[in-house]
């Protein structure tokens, strides 16, 4: 697709959605996330981390007009991107921040649900320590096993492909998923073997669920272009920073104006894989293995 001035917009959005009836077209829900699977720790946290929103197409729309109206105003900023300093260049602090808090507004006024989710790291090496030596797993487990992107999609989209599978069982309303990811995220190839995996394990074990899943492979966009994203990218630095300020013994960043009116009025699903779901997991793997010997 061709993003040309401006072209990250509504019509970008729409685009997501051609070729389905206008029935189905309206009702599909977008989720968009962006990642930081930072596996150095330098100068951060060590942890996985992805963090996006997800919303009706319809609502996305109108989001991604009132996010450029407000790129557009004096000072105009060409896209907002968290992490790029210059954009602010000649900014007082107050002015930035108050700037950010009035983007942070338009996401809180068109009402998404957040979604993140966190993975440290050293709990992850010891999951994985221990199930690469499991007696039964093979080279191809292991590798997928090895990518954090793939323990990310099974949590976090599963759940949603499986609630939205019961939405459609019992009201009859179907509404297709499109997920997005930014095309800059943190090993790009690694996240679409991941998410390549996912899909082969739901086709496996859920198939009719991916009647729900409009792109089966992952699909990417330039957050500088695609305005949705940079509401994303707002979200997954400011969370990291969170982890990093934590990690450092702060816990006062938790007061950071811009990071404490993002958790404000807005609706988050908080996704981890804590010692117990590692346990769930080895527990089932382990299931599997002493049924094939029996």
């Amino acid at each position: 697709m061709d993003f040309s001035e401006k072209a990250g917009g509504r019509e970008a959005i729409g685009a997501l959605f051609s070729g389905l009836s206008k029935a189905l077209r309206d009702k599909g829900v977008l989720m968009i996330l962006q990642a930081w699977f930072d596996e150095s720790g330098k100068g951060q946290e060590p942890v996985y981390l992805l963090a996006g929103y997800v919303g009706k197409k319809t609502m996305w729309e109108d989001f991604a007009d009132d996010w450029q109206a407000e790129l557009d105003r004096t000072p105009c900023l060409p896209y907002l991107h968290a992490n790029e300093s210059q954009l602010f260049k000649g900014w007082a602090p107050e002015e930035r921040i108050e700037r950010l808090l009035r983007f942070v507004a338009i996401i809180r006024n068109h009402q998404p649900v957040g979604i993140t989710f966190m993975l440290k790291q050293d709990e992850y090496r010891q999951f994985f320590s221990v199930i690469s030596r499991h007696p039964t797993i093979t080279p191809a487990e292991r590798r997928m096993l090895k990518n954090p992107y793939y323990h990310s999609f099974t949590m976090i989209l599963k759940i949603m492909l499986k609630a939205q599978a019961k939405k459609w069982k019992e009201s009859g309303v179907r509404e297709l998923i499109e997920v997005l990811f930014d095309d800059d995220i943190d090993r790009l190839q690694r996240l679409k073997l991941g998410f390549a995996g996912f899909v082969a394990t739901v086709k496996k074990q859920n198939p009719e669920y991916l009647d729900l899943l409009i792109n089966k492979d992952a699909e990417c966009r330039d957050d500088k272009v695609f305005l949705p994203l940079q509401a994303c990218d707002l979200l997954a630095w400011h969370l990291r920073r969170h982890c990093f300020e934590i990690a450092r013994g702060n816990p006062a960043y938790r007061h950071d104006p811009v990071w404490a009116s993002l958790r404000k009025g807005i609706a988050y699903k908080n996704y981890r894989y804590t010692e117990d779901r590692w346990m769930e997991l080895l527990l089932a793997i382990r299931k599997e293995t002493f049924r094939g010997l029996a």
